[in-house]
């Protein structure tokens, strides 16, 4: 959103993306040395994916949701 990266951070994240690429290297030969059972599995491995992100998703807001009124009820306690 700034359209730039923080002064104090940049030798960090230039350093980080320099390196980035190579996290995707495993995958795509992963992806190339087993397409065949990825065109066979097509649909458990998509439903796993979706059901893995439509749970973490769950989880993240029902923990989040929890903070939220924990921190509400430590406030109120703190006033009273």
């Amino acid at each position: 959103m700034r359209r730039g990266i923080p002064q104090p951070l940049e030798p960090t994240a230039r350093g980080l993306l320099g390196y980035l690429s190579l996290l995707f290297v495993p995958a795509g030969v992963g992806i190339v040395r087993y397409l065949d059972l990825i065109e066979r599995y097509w649909l458990p491995i998509a439903a796993a994916i979706l059901g893995s992100t439509v749970l973490t998703m769950a989880v993240t807001f029902a923990v989040m949701h929890g903070v939220r009124r924990f921190a509400r009820a430590e406030r109120a306690a703190v006033r009273d």
